[in-house]
């Protein structure tokens, strides 16, 4: 973890770690959106979701969270792409996999972690195949997702890129997208 930290913060960019049960930052190299889950008082209740946890020290953080960390966030201004030497590290770290999950953010995962793969486990669990998943999406950390679900829906507020590569547009996820081509799809 330390190694990629340190990159993002020669490169001069924010970023946080999501560690299952806490989001973590270190002090004064918070993210705005980290900024704003504390400032309006949303947290969610203890043992269920996402707090967020300072540090004084990038290295306090990653120690920290070196056992933990399931996703890394990097704040970029919208449509920039990551920092060259963020890719150079991510790439003699080796491992690693980038994704676009909003406007003004990319995540690093490790290699062969997706959304799409995670719902290939879920679906084998459950005797599916693909053919009988829908996958509801928005942005493109969502595209493989997409492209493996017998249904792919991109949401009327996606991004057009996804948009492009989905079997359905539903509407807006704010205007009932999602329930409503459920019920159009099942003839609810």
């Amino acid at each position: 973890i330390l190694p990629i930290l340190r990159a993002v913060h020669a490169a001069g960019k924010r970023c946080e770690l999501y560690c299952g049960q806490f989001i973590a930052a270190w002090r004064g190299n918070e993210s705005s959106s980290s900024r704003r889950l504390e400032s309006s008082g949303w947290m969610w209740p203890d043992g269920v979701g996402p707090t967020v946890k300072r540090f004084d020290t990038m290295e306090q953080m990653a120690e920290a969270c070196a056992d933990r960390t399931e996703l890394f966030s990097v704040a970029i201004r919208k449509g920039l792409p990551m920092p060259q030497q963020v890719v150079d590290v991510l790439d003699e770290l080796g491992g690693y996999d980038m994704t676009v999950s909003h406007e003004e953010a990319i995540d690093i995962i490790s290699k062969g972690i997706s959304k799409a793969n995670s719902l290939s486990i879920l679906a084998e669990k459950y005797g599916l195949d693909s053919g009988n998943v829908i996958a509801f999406g928005d942005n493109m950390n969502d595209i493989e997702m997409i492209k493996w679900a017998g249904i792919g829906v991109a949401m009327g507020n996606a991004d057009e890129r996804l948009k492009q590569h989905a079997d359905i547009i539903a509407e807006n996820n704010t205007d009932g997208g999602v329930a409503k081509t459920l019920n159009r799809l099942l003839g609810i």
